[in-house]
């Protein structure tokens, strides 16, 4: 096993919390990118 543990500090932006976020909106602006160049080319 590697021996991590759950309580492991993130190495980018200090909390999972912020992380997940970060991800979270990198979705809803991508399906949103994605939406406009779908309305923009039909």
């Amino acid at each position: 096993m590697s021996g991590h543990n759950i309580d492991d500090k993130v190495p980018v932006l200090k909390t999972w919390k912020r992380l997940y976020t970060l991800v979270f909106l990198n979705l809803v602006m991508l399906i949103f990118l994605f939406y406009l160049f779908t309305k923009v080319f039909e």
